[in-house]
């Protein structure tokens, strides 16, 4: 009799943690949503409120800008990651990660930027195997 109680309890307690892990699921992907494009626009200032710096760009100048998600480095041609109805949420390994990487690096590098705005660079990511992408970009 003692053994079944034990029993009854343990699975009382696994469906209490099974049903909050699927509701937790459920309430990460009911409350995801991507953010719409936005609209930027640049605000002039006077000369007089202008703020001298050094190397500061200089006005009338054409510079190359360049923005990039660098996907955590785990983004290929066949890579498909779960927020986006994929089924992975790491790179596959750490070699195809620094592969991606320096795929990546090339690609801005050949761009030549002025100023690059890079966006998911991992510096110690368990996705990423602790790899620091910063160097890469």
């Amino acid at each position: 009799m003692k053994g079944k109680t034990i029993c009854k309890t343990l699975g009382l307690v696994l469906l209490a943690l099974l049903i909050l892990v699927v509701l937790y699921v459920v309430y990460v992907f009911a409350s995801y949503h991507r953010v719409g494009d936005q609209s930027l626009s640049v605000m002039h200032c006077s000369s007089r409120d202008a703020v001298s710096m050094e190397d500061a760009v200089e006005t009338g100048a054409v510079y190359r800008v360049s923005s990039a998600n660098a996907g955590f480095g785990a983004y290929s041609a066949d890579y498909s990651f779960f927020m986006d109805g994929g089924t992975e949420s790491r790179a596959w390994s750490e070699e195809r990660l620094t592969k991606n990487l320096s795929e990546i690096s090339a690609f801005l590098t050949e761009q030549s930027p002025d100023f690059l705005l890079a966006q998911e660079v991992d510096i110690g990511s368990t996705r990423s195997y602790q790899v620091d992408e910063r160097p890469y970009l």
